[in-house]
């Protein structure tokens, strides 16, 4: 897409969200409007996410991603098909912030800072929704946080060798 078109499209996004915010403000279902508000930002996020891959811009990447989980999110609170909690909203945030990170990861496998920082903000965003919805059971995480986290030194150090032999070399 280029210029032209993605200033088009983002436009009318933002066009769309400012036209539901207004309407709610006048009290035109009030509810529906604030979820058409989160749906547009969450398109526009993930077209700006979409277009820093491949761009290669990081940065926007990271906040494309980000603000398109988030707004999604946002979106399905607000229609009432997700009811958060505090510790939901919590749980949320570190996973939302843990994708993003995998996002810009993705496209420079090779950047292992880049996946520890999204395991370590995705991680326990993961760990209370597989407990929510009782996929795993919670004694086992405690048990394996309690004796199992040496394995995160053996893939931190593996994961060192890996990138000696798939990284490309400096000059």
């Amino acid at each position: 897409m280029n210029g032209r078109g993605l200033d088009i499209v983002s436009g009318g996004l933002i066009v769309s969200a400012g036209l539901a915010l207004f309407l709610r403000a006048l009290d035109v279902q009030p509810e529906a409007m604030v979820t058409v508000a989160w749906s547009c930002a969450s398109v526009l996020c993930g077209i700006h996410a979409v277009i820093g891959l491949i761009a290669g811009s990081n940065g926007r990447k990271f906040w494309g991603a980000l603000g398109f989980v988030a707004a999604g999110q946002l979106a399905l609170w607000s229609a009432d098909i997700l009811t958060p909690t505090l510790e939901e909203s919590i749980a949320a945030a570190s996973l939302w912030v843990g994708l993003a990170f995998a996002f810009v990861w993705l496209s420079q496998p090779y950047k292992l800072d880049v996946l520890a920082v999204a395991v370590l903000f995705g991680g326990p965003g993961v760990g209370y929704y597989l407990w929510w919805h009782e996929l795993v059971d919670l004694r086992l995480l405690e048990r394996w946080a309690g004796s199992g986290w040496p394995a995160i030194i053996i893939l931190a150090g593996a994961g060192l060798i890996l990138r000696a032999f798939f990284k490309p070399t400096r000059q």
